[in-house]
């Protein structure tokens, strides 16, 4: 429909940034079903930027028979420059605000509200019409306002299915979207499989919204002609009464790239107003040579180096060589992995100069990383941490394995 809120809004960002940069998901076309998200006014929907993925399968159902929960949307994106693909799913859960009497699913007093095992059955929907139609899929995450807290019984089979709730595991009880009567909580959520949490950069709750009063919003109900002229603004702060959530992801190239590869990822929900994004940091090292360095030569790879001899050659302190390289016995791929210990940020540089890092640059991250080059028979490649973070400390600031065939 290009007439609905969602083809106003991407007609409102595409006259900003240019046409076509800019879509949404259109549900009945890639379905091939008439009103494949019901025909309630409130639907939920995916806004992505069009240059950064490309769409794959579409699934569109509904999660119970009476239409209280509002229909699923789930979307395979693929990424431009590295070729993953992130299935995500954005949700509408049933409301507390009225009840599910007719159903048989009072509310029973024990803090979960109205229609709680209506909210439940719908979580337990959602992971069988996930399992059914995305069976190899390993980098899912579900997305929306659940009207659910994080420790009632939806997010509880959520979990159970195998989805980690990363707002509690990066925030842990400070985490909050929703203010009710003066009461913090979160009703809005992104659960992750084990697999796409791994690949977690960052997440925030954006509070733009819950914070705000509501008298700034723009309803018009009870406000004069002056306070709807002089309480509204033409800005993002109280667009609505819970707050969005940005997640960013660290994706892996899926093909060998020849230069460096820390990559880049973004899909948002205008409805739920969650969005993935991700970036990396330069190293802070700008040029070099050997003699600056003072490296480590740890010999010519022929096929394999275990990561055990590079942790103990990159300890940072005083005594340890700021730099090391190896030199590629042949013509070959090089591949990189860069895996956190025990939850720690992790940093690192590679070049084929010392100190120039045009292979791959990545600090203060706690999440695994591959990455894999092409290599000349002869060639040195530099590896290299952030000087600022770590010298004068025995931290480990990385594992690291290096593969060459």
């Amino acid at each position: 429909d290009t007439t609905s809120a969602i083809a106003d809004l991407v007609d409102g960002l595409n006259a900003v940034t240019g046409s076509g940069v800019y879509a949404f998901v259109d549900a009945d076309a890639r379905t091939a079903t008439t009103n494949a998200l019901g025909t309630d006014a409130i639907k939920v929907g995916f806004i992505y930027k069009t240059t950064t993925v490309s769409l794959g399968k579409t699934v569109a159902a509904y999660l119970d028979t009476v239409n209280k929960n509002r229909p699923t949307l789930i979307q395979t994106f693929t990424h431009t420059q590295t070729g993953e693909n992130v299935t995500l799913s954005v949700n509408h859960f049933k409301s507390k605000g009225s009840d599910c009497d007719d159903l048989g699913d009072p509310d029973l007093n024990d803090g979960q509200g109205n229609c709680n095992l209506t909210r439940t059955a719908a979580a337990n929907k959602l992971l069988s019409v996930i399992s059914a139609n995305f069976p190899n899929e390993e980098n899912i995450m579900l997305m929306g306002d659940l009207n659910s807290y994080a420790k009632e019984d939806p997010i509880t089979a959520l979990k159970g299915g195998g989805f980690t709730n990363l707002n509690e595991s990066i925030h842990g009880d400070a985490a909050y979207s929703y203010i009710y009567y003066g009461e913090y909580g979160y009703l809005d959520y992104a659960l992750a499989t084990a697999t796409l949490s791994a690949k977690v950069s960052g997440l925030t709750d954006w509070h733009i919204n819950t914070d705000e009063p509501s008298v700034l919003d723009y309803n018009t109900e009870y406000k004069s002609a002056t306070q709807i002229s002089q309480y509204y603004g033409a800005d993002m702060f109280r667009s609505s009464d819970h707050d969005p959530i940005i997640v960013g992801f660290n994706l892996e190239a899926t093909e060998t790239p020849s230069s460096s590869s820390s990559s880049e990822s973004s899909s948002s929900s205008s409805s739920s107003s969650e969005e993935s994004s991700s970036s990396s940091s330069n190293s802070s090292v700008a040029s070099g040579n050997d003699d600056v360095c003072d490296g480590k030569n740890l010999g010519t790879i022929s096929s394999f180096f275990s990561r055990g001899a590079m942790d103990d050659s990159i300890q940072r302190d005083s005594d340890d060589a700021d730099y090391f390289f190896v030199t590629a016995a042949e013509d070959g791929t090089m591949t990189i992995i860069q895996q956190p210990k025990r939850g720690r940020f992790t940093s690192l540089s590679v070049g084929t100069q010392c100190g120039v890092d045009d292979i791959y640059s990545r600090h203060n991250s706690r999440t695994r990383k591959r990455v894999s080059f092409n290599v000349t028979a002869g060639q040195k490649v530099y590896f290299w941490a952030d000087t600022n973070e770590y010298v004068n400390t025995r931290v480990r600031p990385y594992n690291l394995t290096v593969k060459f065939k």
